[in-house]
């Protein structure tokens, strides 16, 4: 899952991609961090928010692929 498709990238629901999900980055995450979370890698994260830095902020909004969330513990 390290590149996006086009079908992908196309199947719009509900004003967000139809396979993706809204997150809001917290204190101490990083994209490494969050790819982990959500079974994918940064690249795809970058990709996929049209990122033009791996530096996060505290309430900055991603999508994020919909899967059952790994524990951060």
């Amino acid at each position: 899952m390290n590149e996006l498709n086009e079908k992908e990238l196309n199947e719009v629901s509900g004003g967000g991609y139809k396979n993706h999900e809204d997150y809001y980055c917290v204190p101490g995450d990083t994209l490494e961090r969050i790819a982990w979370l959500f079974q994918t890698t940064p690249e795809y994260l970058i990709n996929l928010n049209n990122l033009t830095s791996i530096n996060l902020t505290v309430g900055q909004h991603l999508l994020v692929p919909k899967v059952k969330r790994k524990s951060s513990t």
